[in-house]
Parts: C-alpha cells; structure tokens; sequence
C-alpha cells in the first residue's frame, strides 16, 4: 500500500534549544541480533560495513526492546509507549487493533513541526493498516528487495534536500528475517558443510514440492512454502540449530553490504552533514540458545538491539555508552537532537538520552519491561523484568515456579538461574507493581479500530510463517 497524507503546510513550534541536526534518518534492520555486529562481540565478520560505521558514531551496548514481535516493538519505538499502553500487537495477534487516535507518533510530531515525513517498510506486521502510515506524506509498505528499496529511500531523500524543509525518513527491512534465503555468494562465505534437509533457496523448495517431497500438503500458497522450510528443520538437532544461524548470519552479511553502499551514497552526497542517523532493529532472533528458534522468548538473544546513533560532523564519534536504554526512549530522544518541542500533553513514557551523547552522567535508572503475548489463544503470556544487571522472567499461567532471575554480570547469555528468593521475590513485586501502573496508563487511551485481514495481508503474513502457531 501506498499512502500519502495531505500536505498543509505543516504548522508547529519548534523548540528554542540549538539542534544537534537538521534532519532524521531511522533506520530498522528487523530481526538483527545485537552480537551479530562485531562492534557488539559478534565474531563472524558479517558487518565490517555497520561496524565502520559504528565506529564513527555512538553505540549504546544496553539496548533493549519490550517486545520480541514485530508491530508492538516499532510502535513502542515510534511512541514512546510499551506495548500494554499502546496496544498495539501483530497482526493475527488475537484482538489486534489499530493505534488509537489519542496517541501521536513520532512522525506526526515531527510533520506538525514542520518536516517533510516519508516511511518506507516491508509491510507484513508493518502495515500502515495498524497506524505506522499517521504523519507521513509518503508511506510505502509494499516492500521489496532490500537493495532496490535502499536506492528508492536514496532517491526520496535526493528529492527531500532540494525541497527547503527539514526530513524524516524510515526506512523498515525484512532482509534478515525467516526463512533464511541469502544470496547464494553469502552463504557460500558463511555456512559451513551441512548434509541435512534444510534448503535455503526458494527455486529448490519449490522443486521439493514439484518432485512430491511436500512437507505441508495441507497447506496452500505462501504459507505452503514457508513452512515447507521450516517442516525440514530438526529443532533438537544441534547441527540444524548451527547451519540455521550461519544462513541468518549470511542474510546479515547481505544486509550489511546494501547498507553500506547505502550510507556511503549518502555521505558521498552530503546529506550526512546535517542529518541524524539512527540504526536499531525491533528484536533479535534466537536459535536453541533457551529451548526454540525465531523470536517468541524474552531472553537476551531476543530482546537486547543494535543502537548506532551518528551526528553530523562525526560528533560523539567512537563513544559507547553502558547505560540501559528502551525503545521508549527514542521519541524523546530524537526530539531533543533535532530541536522540536513534543505535543503539550502527549503521553511519553520514555527518557531522553541525548545528553549522553554531550557526555553527561547518567541520571536514572531505567528499568525495562519486556511483554509477550506468546499465543493466540491459549494465555500463556510471558513477561520479563530487566533491573541493572538482574533479569527476572515470569510466566504467570505456570505459577511462582515460572519465577527465574539472572545475574547478567556473571551469566550474560541467561542460563543459571540464581537460587535467592528474596531476590525472585523484590523483582517479581516490582514487575506486578510495573504492570498495574501501565494497565492504570492504557486505561486512559481510547480503543484503537479493528483489524481486517483481507486476502493479500493474509498471504503477506503467510510469507513471513506469522499465521500458523505462535504470533
């Protein structure tokens, strides 16, 4: 779907502080581990192009999203709000809903101030249909291939520059999601020798399925392809669960190079000279590490994100920052750089961290809470609570023996449990006490509308695998 919204001149207040850049550029890479980038301990060389430009920028080492599913994570990150406020969740997450009218995005914000606004994602759980497209001009979720969409985002911001307003520009990609298809020259590069029946280019599934070897006949149309791929994978096979996360780390590598020669054309162009540029991803992916694969967990393999923040002029070049940061921090986060006042009254949970980027001390603590909800219909929601180092994860439907907390400074992948439970105890009052307070907050925001799955969303979700088992 293509969308535009009426451009009226866009009237607002911009706010009197100096700005640390004219306009906006956000970036998310949709699935990407944060250890899949070297410059966050990644060992496999797949990103020598972000981590070069890493290295110009800052990186935040504790980024962390509330949700490990795709619509709630982005909307937190454009609102401001955690998913129990916002409401918004995937697609065929029962009762989904659209963003109600009383919450504003950043996008609106920023049109209202005055910006050119132009959004550009792979659709499937970032369809405009759930709210994404409110405040831009532009709003394009009908994907493609990611180095084709790169140059048209390029093409979008040429034209932006010439136009004598600030920009914001969004650009979404599913080019590391499931199923694994890199191009062949990538996985040539990083997967290893493997004899199973995984297949990860989409001419020899349909093959298998032209020769009989069907693993979904009940199936039909994207969804029989999907799940043709994930059908031959054996997720107690330790050899399965590596050549799976080598494929993954191919589509990363692939990813990287389109970004790079993207972010290079733009330097070459100049538009790196007054812009902010803002690289995160929604959630990360998780192969075996606690017992599954894809994202339908709270642990640190799907919840910790990149964040790369790059100021004109190479400004807070090479520093990292160890404090904890939320998707919920980056509307109040990317006001403040560029100089524009929120809307009076609008509902922010959210803490700025641009001073960080001047060196200043870290002034709160941030505690972060992770939602699920991990079927449709069967209630078993999980929900995780991160406090410094300490980590609890509860899952309500299995009682107080669901209770798990981590010490993260001695334990960073989250695999030994401490036996303290005053420390289960404190945690899981302070998560209860987190919950009602947000549930006190969503009850003061108007009910979204009601999603309709027509055909086409359905076969867009399909091709993603989003409508069979978990959300």
């Amino acid at each position: 779907m293509r969308t535009r919204c009426a451009d009226d001149g866009a009237s607002g207040a911009a706010a009197t502080r100096r700005p640390a850049a004219r306009n906006l550029l956000l970036v998310s890479i949709d699935t990407l581990r944060a250890d899949a980038l070297g410059v966050y301990g990644g060992k496999r060389r797949a990103t020598r192009f972000l981590d070069a430009f890493a290295r110009r920028s800052t990186v935040f080492e504790s980024a962390w999203t509330h949700s490990p599913k795709t619509a709630p994570a982005h909307m937190s990150m454009l609102t401001g709000l955690p998913p129990s406020v916002h409401g918004v969740g995937n697609l065929n997450t029962e009762g989904s809903q659209t963003l109600s009218d009383d919450v504003r995005l950043l996008p609106e914000v920023l049109h209202g101030a005055g910006f050119r606004t132009a959004g550009f994602t792979d659709g499937g759980n970032m369809k405009g249909t759930l709210g994404f497209a409110r405040g831009f001009e532009e709003f394009d979720d009908e994907g493609g291939a990611f180095d084709v969409r790169a140059q048209e985002v390029a093409d979008w911001i040429e034209g932006a520059r010439s136009g004598g307003r600030p920009w914001f520009c969004f650009l979404h990609t599913y080019a590391v999601h499931d199923p694994y298809l890199p191009p062949q020259p990538f996985v040539d590069a990083f997967a290893k020798d493997y004899d199973g029946d995984i297949l990860h280019e989409r001419r020899s599934i349909e093959a298998a399925i032209a020769r009989g070897d069907d693993r979904a006949p009940n199936l039909t149309g994207h969804d029989k392809f999907v799940w043709n791929y994930w059908f031959r994978v054996d997720e107690s096979d330790p050899d399965d669960l590596e050549h799976l996360h080598d494929l993954y780390t191919a589509g990363v590598a692939y990813m990287d190079r389109v970004i790079g020669a993207f972010l290079k054309q733009l330097e070459d162009a100049g538009v790196l000279e007054d812009t902010l540029v803002v690289i995160t991803s929604d959630h990360g992916e998780e192969f075996g590490e606690h017992g599954g694969v894809r994202h339908d967990q709270l642990y640190v393999e799907c919840t910790h994100v990149p964040l790369v923040v790059h100021l004109p002029r190479d400004l807070a070049k090479g520093r990292r920052i160890a404090g904890t940061v939320r998707h919920i921090d980056l509307v109040p986060s990317v006001l403040e750089l560029l100089g524009v006042d929120d809307d009076p009254g609008a509902l922010r949970l959210g803490h700025s961290w641009a001073g960080w980027l001047r060196g200043e001390a870290t002034e709160d603590e941030r505690t972060v809470l992770g939602e699920h909800r991990s079927r449709r219909r069967t209630g078993l929601d999980t929900f995780s609570l991160r406090e410094g180092d300490l980590v609890l994860h509860e899952r309500p439907v299995d009682g107080d023996g669901a209770r798990q907390v981590f010490d993260r400074a001695d334990d960073p992948g989250e695999r030994k449990p401490l036996d303290d439970a005053a420390v289960v105890n404190r945690l899981a009052a302070r998560l209860a006490e987190e919950r009602d307070q947000l549930a006190r907050l969503a009850g003061t925001i108007g009910p979204g509308g009601a999603i309709e799955l027509t055909p086409e969303l359905r076969a867009e979700l399909e091709s993603l695998g989003y409508l069979r088992g978990d959300e």
